[in-house]
């Protein structure tokens, strides 16, 4: 996939931040490393502190709820799909708009694992990787359960960002690509 492909699928929004450069070889290599490293202790602690139980004290789950711990989580492969990884390079975050599809925005590659712990991602949802939001409390994800075929196409899924689970999650396409060239839904 050329860059020149992205460039005529894809709009940039420019009042809400437009295209932006692209993502460096680095960076690319950089998030690779990031997405599947383990939960650090600095992370640990900070996912930890921003757990509170959601019962009040007379509701009778309130005294079994336990905070999640993310050492359990299960993060994604450290490989990315080819259309993702051109994107990238044509528009490292911003926000883009296609027939079917606004990225609002386009996660730059060093958002990502920021937007992945911070919803929780690989507690709801193992191997998903957030790679954008929809602009309306939507999260789009790549399903990287099946590591074996990330190189290539990966499903592309929508997921509330209040209800993460691949049981509620809506099925775009089989590939980023597929999703952004696709008639308006």
């Amino acid at each position: 996939m050329s860059l020149r492909h992205w460039e005529l699928a894809l709009t940039s929004i420019d009042e809400k931040g437009g295209k932006q450069a692209g993502a460096t070889e680095f960076e690319i290599q950089q998030l690779m490393r990031e997405i599947a490293r383990p939960v650090s202790a600095d992370e640990r602690r900070d996912i930890l502190a921003w757990q509170s139980n959601p019962y009040p004290p007379e509701h009778p789950f309130s005294k079994s709820y336990r905070p999640s711990d993310p050492e359990l989580w299960t993060l994604p492969p450290s490989h990315l799909p080819d259309d993702y990884i051109s994107l990238l390079q044509w528009s490292n975050g911003g926000c883009l708009s296609a027939q079917s599809i606004e990225l609002l925005p386009l996660f730059s590659a060093s958002e990502v694992r920021g937007y992945m712990l911070a919803y929780h991602l690989p507690e709801h949802m193992p191997g998903a990787l957030p790679f954008a939001m929809d602009g309306g409390g939507g999260i789009y994800l790549f399903d990287m359960r099946d590591s074996e075929s990330a190189a290539g196409d990966v499903p592309v899924l929508l997921v509330d960002a209040g209800s993460q689970s691949y049981q509620d999650a809506q099925a775009l396409g089989s590939s980023l690509w597929s999703v952004c060239t696709a008639a308006t839904r």
